[in-house]
């Protein structure tokens, strides 16, 4: 590894707390700014050999992304149309917890609670210590700074003065009724479908849901035969070209997504929702399934599936280790399967029969997908799975 130092930064990271504040009767959740220090990698741009180029076509031709390989890891310059971002532009606004690195790039940093902070409280956020509390009632200090320091790990400062974030590397998208399609995605994991909270087996979606499966960037195999199996699409040419130079540093997301998918913020809420008025034994069997899934995407139960936060997981989260994931997929799949169907009341047949029909089209292609595709890879003894502790490695 071409390490030649460690560069001290300081990163303003924003956090929520409920406080109670001088002269006030009843207590408020408010943004606050803490400081964390941070030592950031530097390195020789010569460590950042070419590992996968992406090509994506466009209205406007073909666009290009290089990805760097280093570390064991995919990496891309913080940039902006005109070329990188400066390291010094960069620092100085980790330093004063700016909304934004540079025109267009937001902070991830601030992505680090789970839920997003209105722009307008950031802007006017203090360290909590500044700040006239005579009661801190709760807080997401200590996890929201874990998080940061995680997230601090993907980022390296280059000798000639750029700034390289840790990137998820390009994927093949198989979606319904289309050819598949290379994404070059850069540090955030795709989303294949978005939470959508107005559906239930009874009522029409105010916004379409996203179709669709992402591969790694050596599945297109996969990713064709997922499209034609689940979507009916053609196994026409895929679109867009990955080369693969190094494969020794393409990252494993799959069965992350894929895991992440069958259980996403939508999925959690139908089992908020179907719980709604059930007998203690089904309720009980909900809460343990939102258990279980929420730690894939590394949010407290509380938040995971509401309306008002937890719909991503935060940056800097932890990585899940294979048993979470089995784990987490054969729960929620468990609840609508079998849990919905024990209960003998009749008054909650036909609602539980919808509740399980609804499971079924909305996540049916992304169960198969995790079963056919990336339960095997993962080689875990589901006789005793490992519910231990989240390992660490590179953050989604």
């Amino acid at each position: 590894m071409s390490v030649a130092n460690v560069e001290r930064a300081v990163v303003r990271v924003p956090y929520r707390a409920d406080v109670l504040r001088r002269g006030a009767k009843n207590p408020k959740a408010s943004v606050f700014l803490a400081d964390l220090a941070v030592g950031l990698r530097t390195v020789r741009p010569e460590a950042f050999a070419t590992a996968v180029v992406a090509i994506v076509p466009t209205e406007d031709g073909p666009r290009e992304t290089r990805y760097a390989g280093f570390d064991g890891d995919l990496w891309l310059p913080l940039a902006r149309a005109g070329g990188p971002v400066p390291a010094d532009v960069v620092l100085r606004q980790l330093a004063t917890g700016s909304v934004l690195l540079d025109d267009g790039i937001g902070n991830p940093f601030h992505e680090t609670g789970t839920s997003a902070y209105p722009r307008s409280e950031v802007e006017r956020a203090v360290p909590i210590e500044e700040a006239l509390i005579r009661e801190i009632l709760a807080s997401d200090r200590d996890e929201v700074m874990a998080r940061a320091s995680r997230l601090a790990g993907d980022f390296l400062l280059a000798t000639d003065g750029t700034v390289w974030r840790r990137s998820v590397g390009p994927f093949h998208l198989a979606r319904p009724g289309q050819a598949v399609a290379v994404v070059a995605a850069t540090h955030d994991l795709p989303v294949g479908r978005g939470a959508d909270w107005s559906m239930g087996p009874s009522a029409v979606g105010a916004r379409p849901s996203l179709q669709g499966a992402f591969f790694g960037a050596g599945r297109a195999e996969e990713a064709v035969e997922h499209a034609a199996t689940e979507y009916g699409s053609d196994d026409g040419p895929v679109l867009g070209t990955i080369e693969i130079l190094e494969a020794g540093f393409l990252p494993d997301h799959d069965a992350l997504i894929a895991a992440r998918a069958v259980t996403d913020a939508e999925c959690a809420g139908m089992i908020r929702r179907s719980t709604l008025l059930a007998p203690d034994h089904l309720v009980a069997a909900g809460r343990a399934a939102l258990a279980t899934a929420a730690r894939i995407h590394d949010l407290p139960v509380q938040a995971y599936g509401q309306r008002i936060g937890g719909a991503r997981a935060p940056a800097g989260s932890r990585r899940p280790d294979a048993g979470s994931l089995v784990a987490a997929v054969d729960a929620v799949r468990g609840f609508f399967a079998d849990d919905l169907s024990a209960t003998g009341i009749p008054s909650r047949q036909a609602m539980n029969q919808d509740w399980r029909a609804f499971f079924e089209e909305k996540r049916g292609d992304e169960c198969r997908r995790f079963d056919v595709y990336e339960r095997d890879r993962l080689a875990v003894d589901e006789a005793a799975p490992d519910f231990g502790p989240p390992v660490e490695g590179p953050r989604p």
